[in-house]
């Protein structure tokens, strides 16, 4: 392969992953990236490039791109961190800003039920629809005016935390056919969430001390580890 051609393939990669950012909130599958490449190259050429193509997103501009496999499929995430902190509603800000911050509530809501509810020791296990659910009903989150949340949550693609892969979905059925939906983290969530700081939110909304919680604090202490011997 030519200088001229591999350059040209970085181009049509980065592209393709700006479009991504507009579109698909920066979000796409590895499978549909690696469809910018002719069928002749072969998968070390590709990966080469695409390793090319992350480190120019981040020195040309400024964009973090990581790959996350989610055990369903591997997906190319432009990186956007979510501010960890918690969310309210401040009366100085106009409607749209509210209502923001009220979707930013709900979802740091939604994760943090999510991640607490869930066995720490059994990463791929996941929560019913119906207990998250109940959960932002006990919250009152259901009550807040010009907020849908079916369409922030749902078990749909076009539910705006699926969309954006920040929750995932599953469902399945029993023997006689009834259905069970359960949430999990999506990808993104996987890549920009701390685990460890929704652990210490939680445990400062509950007043608890965190070693009540030995498992969860066990868990986010071995992940920041594992986190920083990658670094």
């Amino acid at each position: 392969m030519s200088t001229y051609e591999r350059e040209e393939l970085r181009g049509v990669a980065i592209h393709y992953l700006l479009l991504a950012q507009d579109k698909k909130h920066g979000l796409v599958k590895l499978s549909d990236l690696k469809k910018v490449f002719p069928k002749t190259y072969d998968k070390k050429t590709v990966i080469g490039i695409l390793d090319e193509v992350v480190r120019e997103m981040k020195d040309l501009f400024g964009i973090e791109v990581c790959v996350v496999d989610t055990g369903k499929g591997t997906f190319v995430l432009l990186k956007n961190e979510i501010d960890s902190g918690v969310p309210y509603l401040d009366s100085t800000v106009d409607s749209g800003d509210k209502l923001e911050n009220a979707k930013k509530g709900v979802l740091l809501a939604v994760l943090m039920y999510i991640f607490m509810a869930k066995n720490p020791e059994i990463p791929s296990s996941s929560v019913t629809s119906t207990a998250v659910s109940d959960f932002l009903e006990t919250l009152g989150l259901n009550n807040i005016q010009q907020l849908d949340l079916e369409k922030l949550i749902s078990p749909k693609p076009t539910a705006e935390f699926i969309t954006e892969g920040w929750i995932d979905f599953e469902k399945s059925s029993d023997r006689d056919g009834n259905e069970s939906v359960f949430y999990s983290w999506g990808p993104r969530a996987k890549a920009c969430v701390d685990p460890k700081k929704v652990f210490e939110l939680f445990c400062a909304i509950d007043g608890g001390d965190p070693e009540e919680w030995k498992d969860y604090k066990a868990f986010v202490d071995s992940s920041k580890k594992d986190e920083q011997r990658s670094s």
